[in-house]
Parts: structure tokens; sequence; C-alpha cells
């Protein structure tokens, strides 16, 4: 290291003929040295020290010896002056210090002792004077001041509350629904040409709702584009409208249906929200997408069909106690339930809806089809072939199964009510009552064994004397029927 010390010390120290040490004076160097200059002073210092290290030579001869003292002495001299002025200077600096140390200590204060003659004040003493009381009159300096306005917990919470996500990702969907919008604007006016080529009067009603249906979209364009624009400028968003917007938007696409909400009590849940599947029928016969439930087409002779060949699978549902023309009329449905998972990991029940005429799946589609066969509700988007009713955490009904069983019971009542009187609508001039029937529910084993209480199933395996069974349709797994064989 090329640095030198940073306190360079140097003593001188007498050393008795008893072989004691003692301390005659001592210089300390503030200086720092670096480079040649650090190692010419490490140098000196080694140099140094051998030096005074090194014993007096001895003496050859006597003339050597006389000069040799007479040196020495003239040395011893010398030496002499040096340490009286070291010490003198080691003196002062000592006297130095001691004054700036005095100089620093604080001055004491004169504190009087207690004066052990004076009696001592008795916790009981009725002379001592009492403290005077607060006077009430003085104002008091409130730990908060009421005038503030305090921030409501509400307002913390809605910054990270779900309500606050979705209004924010309405926010940033704003440019590509109004490129959509555009989209849709464009297509339009290029089909409405093509219409007026065509000579008859339902293409002239078409142009004409053609040009209606621009008007609107452009009108839904520009309140959006405003909106925006009042967001852009004054950072402040009105959600409520832009809301509204998106889901008149969405209707006029075909992307949504104006399915009115319902509620239902639950233990612990009050005015939990779900949707009716009745409030679907009347949806989709007002929106005309009864075609969703029949396989893409309005044709209840599919439906007709579907229930000749079901007659053969389960002769002994309720549905063959109605009128022929009524079964015509009722549509086969399949209740879903599924355990998934929220975007934060938590587990979740999903309860839906899934008509049973579909379709067919993708594999099927590959195949050349059969005129006869009729094709599963499998292929295609699930928010065409899924309808979803409500959602539960299973939080909420992992402790208290009655909640789970009270939301089940709600829709199974929904059901029967479409079973038993219907929604009313208005096909070829005539009023015929429309009516759903449940043939299946569909989950996965946990699930069925959940909901409907199922005494066999597969965690009843076991292999002492008493044996249930694990199979809620045979006897596998009970006495004497090995479910592995």
């Amino acid at each position: 290291n090329d640095k030198y010390e940073e306190q360079k010390k140097e003593y001188w120290v007498q050393v008795s003929e008893d072989g004691t040490f003692t301390l005659e004076n001592e210089d300390v160097y503030e200086k720092e040295f670096h480079g040649e200059d650090a190692k010419e002073e490490r140098r000196k210092a080694r140099s140094g020290a051998v030096n005074e290290a090194l014993p007096p030579p001895e003496s050859a001869s006597d003339s050597d010896s006389e000069s040799g003292s007479s040196e020495s002495a003239s040395r011893d001299k010398k030496k002499g002056k040096k340490r009286k002025s070291r010490s003198s200077s080691y003196a002062r600096s000592a006297k130095k210090s001691k004054k700036s140390k005095k100089d620093k200590k604080t001055p004491k204060t004169n504190k009087r002792k207690k004066d052990k003659s004076t009696p001592k004040k008795g916790k009981n003493d009725k002379n001592t004077p009492k403290k005077a009381k607060k006077d009430k009159s003085t104002p008091t300096k409130s730990k908060k001041d009421k005038s503030t306005p305090k921030k409501s917990k509400k307002d913390k919470k809605d910054k990270g509350s779900p309500q606050a996500e979705v209004d924010l990702e309405d926010i940033r969907n704003v440019p590509t629904v109004l490129d959509q919008l555009l989209k849709t604007v464009g297509k339009l006016q290029k089909l409405s040409p093509k219409v007026e080529k065509v000579k008859t009067e339902d293409a002239k009603k078409s142009v004409a709702d053609l040009a209606s249906t621009i008007q609107k979209l452009m009108e839904l364009h520009d309140a959006i584009a405003e909106i925006k624009s009042h967001y852009n400028g004054h950072k402040t968003m009105k959600v409520a409208e832009l809301k509204q917007k998106h889901q008149e938007v969405e209707m006029a696409k075909g992307l949504s249906a104006p399915i009115q909400w319902s509620f239902v009590d639950l233990p612990g849940i009050p005015n939990h929200p779900w949707f009716k599947v009745s409030s679907f029928m009347r949806a989709f016969v007002e929106q005309d997408k009864l075609g969703l439930l029949l396989g893409g087409s309005v044709d209840f002779n599919v439906v007709e069909e579907y229930w000749e060949r079901y007659y053969h699978v389960d002769p002994s549902h309720k549905v063959f106690s109605l009128p022929k023309e009524a079964r015509k009329f009722t549509i086969p449905m399949a209740l879903y339930s599924d355990e998934g998972q929220t975007l934060k990991k938590q587990a979740i029940n999903i309860l839906a809806i899934q008509p049973v005429i579909g379709n067919g799946t993708r594999l099927y589609q590959q195949h050349r089809k059969d005129d006869s066969a009729m094709g599963a509700n499998f292929a295609g988007s699930t928010y065409r072939t899924r309808f979803l009713l409500s959602c539960l955490m299973k939080a909420k009904y992992r402790k208290s199964p009655e909640t789970l069983d009270e939301l089940v019971r709600a829709v199974v009542m929904d059901c029967n009510f479409l079973f038993e009187e219907g929604v009313g609508i208005q096909l070829h001039g005539q009023q015929q009552s429309l009516r759903v029937a449940v043939v299946a529910f569909k989950a996965d084993w946990p699930m069925l064994a959940r909901i409907g209480y199922l005494e066999r199933h597969f965690g009843r395996v076991a292999f002492g004397r008493k044996k249930l069974g694990i199979c809620h349709l045979c006897n596998a797994g009970q006495e004497g029927v090995a479910y592995h064989e």
C-alpha cells in the first residue's frame, strides 16, 4: 500500500539498569504521505529504528577509546539538550490539552441539597393544598380537528376493489371499441348498395334497417369519443355512462342481451345475484336468439325428433307425461356445475345451463354427416353453448353446505316453473308456451357427490366390515362385489 500512516508517532524511551522503560517524549505527525514520499518516509523510519537498536561499537585501542569517549560525551550533551527541548514541548502540549478538556466540560449546576429537617408530605395530609382542577372554560386542544375532512374507508378500498379494476378495464378498451364500431359501419355501408340491387320489398326494408343501424352506431361512436375526450382533458371518467355505451355497442353487434338480474338470500350472503333460466328464455325470445337453444336455427321439428329418440333412453322422464304437441315446444337442457380458480388462485363454483341440441363436435364436423344424426352441443364458443347462472366462492360454502344447497334449490325451482308453466311466445301468429326440461346434471364426480349427497362414491373405498360401495349406479365395492374385478 503506497499510503503511509495517517498519524505517525515518534517517542523517546529511557531504559534504566533494572530494565524498566520510561516514556520521555512523544511527537505526533498528522501529515499523510503518498507515492514516493511514503516510500521515503518508510525507509527513513526503518533506518532510524535500526540505528537506534544497534549497540555502540567496542574500542579497538586506547587512542580509539579516548577519542570514542570524547565523541560519545559530546553526543550525550547534544542528546540531553534535544531531550530537554522535546520534554518541554511535550509538557506545553499536555498543558494545552488539559486546558481544552476543562473548557469543554459543562459547568456544574449548584443543586441545593434537600433539607432533611423539612417534614415530608403525607398522602392523607389535609393541610397540604390540593392542585387546582383544570378550568373547563379554557379550550382544550382536540386530538383530531373535526373540521378537517376525513378520508373515508370506501375511498381507500375503491382503489384496489374489483369494481375499480373493471372500470379501468372499460377505460382501456375504449379505443378498441371505437375501431370496431368504424369497421362495422364500413362493412354495412359496403353491404347496402348490394342489397339495393335486389329489387324486392324485403330488400327495401333491409336497406332501411341498415341505414338506421349505421346511424345508431355512428351516434354511439360520437358519444363514446366525447366521453373519452372528457377523460383525457379532466382525468375523470363518467363510468356509468361509459358502461351504458359499452352495453349498447355490444347489444348492437349481437354480443350482449338485456337479461334481468335476480337476487336470492343465501345463509350468510343476502341478495346474492344470479340469472334465472326464465330470464334467459325471455331475453332470447325478445332478441330473436332462440337459435342458440336449438342448434343454430329455430326449428321445433328437431325438438320433436329428439324426444322421440330420447324415449328409448329414459322412458320414465316426466316430459313424456306432457302431450305430444307440448313436447314439441319443450327444449331439452342440462345443468352444469364445476369448480375452478379465479385470477387470484381462489376456488370458485360455477353454475350454468347448457342446451342439449347443438352442432356436434369438431371431430364430428370433419367427417361426413349422417342425415339422420343429431349433433351434441360442444362445437363453437362457450358463450354460445353454455349460459352462466351464478358463481359462488368456495370459502362461502366450505364450512356451511347450506349456502350452496340454497343456490341450487333456487335454480331447480326456476327450472320446475319453466317445465310446468313455460314462457309465452308468438310463433306463426299463434300463442305457444315454451318449456324447458332438464335431462342431465353435468359435473365431475366430487361435485356430483357434493350436490347429490351421494352415499356411494369414490371416497367410500373401504377394506373393513362395513362397505357402502363406490358407485351410485351399481353395487361395486359392496360386500361380495369387488370393484377392482
